[in-house]
């Protein structure tokens, strides 16, 4: 019985790196996904390590006449990771053959022409699958004969072909659990010349293999980096109708930052406020109508963008106005100051009715032991012949812990000078007391807040007080 030897012959006519003289002329466009000219894009050219930027319509050439390459005496030398074997070549041309335990050529790979650099390929590609026999892999590289024994006990399905993997001077000890290339993928096809590597800042890097040193690549587009999304978002609402939004940079790429509100309480349909410019950290939004809206953020480059931020809200507020009479006024020949009379001395802020008639605890006007500071206690009164609503006071609900239902009590009065201890306004006045030594005249009310969930609330003291008599007189 005769047995027929196999010859393979893969013919490679283009080389990586070539020893005679020439010519570079590769050029091309750059733009983004609107078709943009992106300037400024580092190109490499990375076989024959030449670098370009692109000019400010996008557009580059890479030009080169040369006749010596700068890499001499790469050493020879082979190695064989169990999958593929590497091997350097300097200068010469390639024959490689794969021989059976008898003898018999099973495979076999020429290349003509001189290549330079370090180079693999896979046994098993021209083997039957995983026969688990042993072959000899003999690599002749014009200078030095090599012969490697290989189990053929590999499953994968690798491709045909010698593979570039390097150019450098000296040759790498490649390891098989980490330096070791195992994949055609990571490798470049020995029909690709070279390959451009495109960078910038704020586009994806992108490689494009080149298999002539003279091409025309046309339009290339470039694909906007993804940037690194803002943190510590915070919604504040500095008065009733301005929110102050503020946040983090964490990006170096951003065309600008996203804003969205929410058209509605809990809607979760957001409208974009606006989008920033790049590196701005704040942002004021208003006039509104009201603040209880949420709000989302995110950085912006191009089309592309980091997800969106939580939705935030304002934290809650409560503004209590006190527009009643300040004037005094003469009726039926009885003077009385309203300036005095009508100022709110007391605000209590509790979790139910009861607790904010009922308990001191509740107080958030309270007097302070600094003598003469009766103006930081109470809330002057502001309306005269052309109203103002002026004088107010603001109350951060979100540090009390009530929730977003909660009780108001406010009662006006005046405070008085303490006599005996003779050094602070203290003396609280909310009442009136008649000859039996019952209150007769009094002036308060409770007003019960529900679903405050953001942004403020506004109380308006002649919405629920008369706007100038006590009840009682």
């Amino acid at each position: 019985m005769k047995t027929k030897s196999i010859m393979m012959t893969v013919l490679f006519t283009f080389n990586i790196i070539l020893l005679s003289a020439q010519s570079i002329n590769i050029n091309g466009k750059i733009v983004d996904e609107q078709s943009n000219p992106i300037n400024n894009v580092k190109i490499t050219l990375q076989v024959k390590s030449m670098i370009v930027y692109s000019n400010n319509q996008g557009e580059f050439t890479i030009s080169q006449e040369t006749g010596i390459e700068v890499y001499k005496d790469l050493p020879d030398q082979i190695y064989y990771d169990g999958e593929a074997v590497y091997f350097t070549c300097n200068s010469q041309n390639i024959i490689i053959t794969i021989y059976n335990i008898t003898g018999q050529a099973v495979g076999q790979m020429s290349a003509p022409d001189t290549y330079y650099g370090i180079y693999k390929f896979f046994p098993s590609a021209y083997l039957p699958v995983a026969d688990n026999k042993m072959y000899v892999v003999s690599v002749n590289t014009g200078k030095q004969l090599y012969n490697l024994k290989v189990i053929n006990s590999t499953q994968n399905n690798y491709d045909k072909g010698i593979l570039f993997v390097d150019i450098t001077n000296h040759f790498r000890s490649y390891e098989p659990q980490s330096h070791c290339i195992k994949s055609t993928s990571t490798g470049e096809s020995i029909n690709d010349v070279d390959k451009l590597i495109l960078e910038h800042n704020s586009y994806q890097k992108k490689e494009i293999s080149i298999s002539s040193y003279t091409q025309n690549l046309g339009t290339i587009t470039m694909l906007a980096t993804v940037p690194d999304a803002p943190s510590n978002f915070t919604v504040n609402a500095e008065d009733p109708q301005h929110i102050r939004l503020r946040w983090s940079d964490n990006s170096d790429n951003e065309t600008g930052f996203e804003i969205q509100r929410e058209t509605s309480e809990g809607s979760g349909v957001y409208n974009t406020v606006l989008i920033t410019n790049p590196n701005a950290v704040s942002y004021l939004d208003g006039p509104l109508g009201f603040t209880y809206y949420g709000y989302r953020i995110r950085a912006v480059n191009g089309t592309v963008s980091s997800p969106w931020s939580a939705k935030t809200l304002a934290p809650p507020k409560l503004r209590i106005i006190n527009n009643l009479d300040n004037r005094t006024l003469t009726i039926y020949d009885v003077t009385s100051d309203w300036g005095q009379l009508n100022n709110i001395v007391r605000v209590r802020i509790g979790p139910t009715e009861n607790d904010v008639v009922n308990n001191t605890a509740y107080e958030k006007l309270e007097s302070r032991d600094v003598a003469y500071s009766y103006n930081v206690n109470y809330i002057q009164p502001a309306y005269n012949s052309t109203p103002n609503v002026s004088n107010y006071e603001d109350f951060e609900i979100s540090t009390y812990g009530y929730g977003i239902n909660y009780s108001v009590f406010i009662q006006c009065g005046w405070w008085e000078y303490d006599a005996v201890l003779n050094f602070a306004w203290i003396k609280r006045v909310t009442q009136v007391l008649c000859n039996n030594g019952q209150c007769c005249c009094y002036k308060w009310s409770v007003i019960n807040i529900s679903n405050h969930k953001a942004g403020y609330v506004i109380i308006k003291a002649a919405d629920f007080l008369p706007l100038r008599h006590w009840n009682g007189l």
